[in-house]
């Protein structure tokens, strides 16, 4: 008989609670996501040189 009172009484307060279902999925999306972007070996980028200006040839006088 009181496992039944406990039962209902539990039933009664989790029904009485709502729970915003779409959040719940977003953020276990977002951690599912976030663990596979961790997991992925991606090549650390390597620094490029600059191109440095260089003197134009002037023509000689003749």
């Amino acid at each position: 008989m009181r496992r039944i009172i406990l039962s209902i009484l539990l039933f009664i307060i989790s029904c009485g609670e709502e729970i915003d279902i779409e959040a719940t999925i977003d953020a276990r999306a977002q951690k599912i996501s976030e663990y596979n972007i961790s997991k992925l070996n991606t090549p650390t980028p390597q620094p490029v040189p600059t191109a440095q200006p260089t003197a134009t040839p002037q023509p000689a006088p003749t």
